[in-house]
């Protein structure tokens, strides 16, 4: 049965039951807030990049999709000078990113969405009208031109991911302290090499389960501590304990390494008197491929089967042999396989190995076991296709399995825009369906 959103927090004050406690809803309703705040590899490269106005205004004219407008409104907003002081504005060049990404937003903004011609329309600054307005504002926000999309270090060239993965990993430095004010029990456990944070929230569900996350970040990006904001969160909301395992990133480890990280701590976690049937994995994007390679990998191994699996736009398949990996590569507004991914891959697993189903889950043997999985996805997203074979390669092995897909929603949108209707469906969907395979 399909369940409507999760309740606004003013409708019940807090006490609705998923719903989240007061003082824990997104900034300004804005993404990134609720599950961690995680910019895409493109805003993480940006930061790194000195604001030029003259350079963004030149790239704005050779954009097929230019105008005149941002170049009058970012004259306009030089020429008004710098904004009123605040703690977080008051220098000129804060002034002048402040107005030049505003002049692009009006730009997205303005574009046509209404009485337009889709096929005429650029794919990928496309916004449609039948998604909620936090996802068209998204969308119109995010939306731009390909060719900016930076390109990631060679597989080989461990000083250039260090120095980004150094940068990715203080962009979501969080404050310890500041989360377990929240109201949950945080601890940092090391076991074989490997550590993890276990949350416990107030109002937890003590049943024994526990939903081990692993996040993404395309193998090579953040680590455990900065999603324990986003997951503390949803401890909350799905009243459970929640394992977040600090994996070692490629190409520093491969795909053996990687995936015995995880396998560790369920380990260890069954050690400490857990059970496999009480155990869910979950995992975005990378994330989510480690959730499905690596149930295999237990299986395989003889540890057994969790009870459940949930991905949230995860990779299936290295290969780039899919139908969206094409059909939508110009209307992906934050992954560019040839940019992105595929050196990535490169850097987890070498291409001999992508057809191995620990490396590529789509490849796997379910017909000899698989737990319940609710797979999610959005249909702007390259990676939809991965989606739909996953689900159709456990369904066709007699297996269950659960494609929920989103209209016009981006990757990993429950992140980006949280308090929209399609991401709190999307979070209450999930709780449903750990309280109905984790309570057996």
């Amino acid at each position: 049965m399909a369940l409507g959103p999760l309740p606004h927090r003013d409708q019940c004050d807090g006490r609705c039951n998923g719903e989240l406690p007061a003082g824990w809803e997104g900034e300004g309703g804005n993404a990134g807030s609720f599950l961690r705040r995680r910019p895409t590899l493109r805003s993480s490269f940006e930061k790194q990049r000195p604001f030029n106005r003259r350079r963004q205004v030149a790239e704005w004219k050779q954009s097929p999709r230019s105008s005149k407008e941002p170049e009058k409104y970012s004259r306009h907003c030089a020429a008004r000078g710098p904004r009123p002081s605040s703690d977080r504005r008051g220098t000129l060049k804060e002034s002048l990113a402040h107005c030049a990404a505003a002049g692009l937003l009006l730009v997205a903004l303005l574009r046509p969405t209404s009485g337009a011609d889709p096929a005429r329309a650029s794919a990928y600054a496309w916004v449609p009208e039948t998604i909620s307005t936090d996802g068209q504002r998204l969308l119109a926000k995010i939306g731009g031109d390909h060719a900016v999309i930076p390109t990631l270090p060679e597989p080989g060239d461990h000083d250039g991911w260090t120095r980004l993965q150094a940068a990715a990993a203080a962009a979501r430095e969080v404050d310890l302290a500041a989360v377990r004010a929240k109201g949950v029990a945080v601890s940092r456990i090391e076991t074989d090499g490997v550590s993890y944070f276990d949350i416990a929230p107030n109002g937890l569900v003590d049943d024994g389960s526990v939903v081990v996350y692993l996040h993404g970040g395309a193998f090579v990006f953040f680590d455990a501590r900065g999603a324990l904001e986003g997951m503390a969160k949803l401890a909350h909301v799905f009243r459970r304990r929640i394992v977040i395992v600090d994996y070692r990133l490629a190409p520093a480890a491969k795909w053996p390494q990687i995936t015995g990280d995880v396998v560790a701590v369920v380990k260890h976690l069954l050690a400490g008197g857990a059970q496999m049937r009480r155990i869910a994995m979950f995992g975005d994007s990378a994330g989510g491929n480690l959730a499905v390679a690596t149930t295999l990998k237990m299986r395989d191994e003889g540890l057994g089967l969790p009870g459940a699996v949930a991905t949230w736009s995860l990779t299936a398949d290295f290969r780039n042999a899919a139908d969206t990996r094409v059909t939508l590569r110009d209307a992906d507004p934050i992954i560019s396989y040839e940019r992105q991914i595929k050196n990535a891959m490169l850097a987890y697993a070498d291409e001999k190995d992508w057809a191995h189903p620990h490396v590529s889950p789509v490849h796997g043997d379910f017909a000899k076991g698989f737990p319940p999985a609710l797979i999610q996805a959005g249909t702007r997203e390259i990676l939809l296709s991965d989606s739909v074979r996953l689900y159709q390669a456990i369904e066709a092995a007699g297996g269950t399995a659960k494609l929920d897909v989103y209209e016009g929603m981006p990757h990993v949108f429950q992140g980006q825009i949280p308090n929209a209707p399609e991401s709190r469906l999307a979070v209450a969907k999930m709780k449903a369906f750990f309280d109905q395979h984790l309570a057996r």
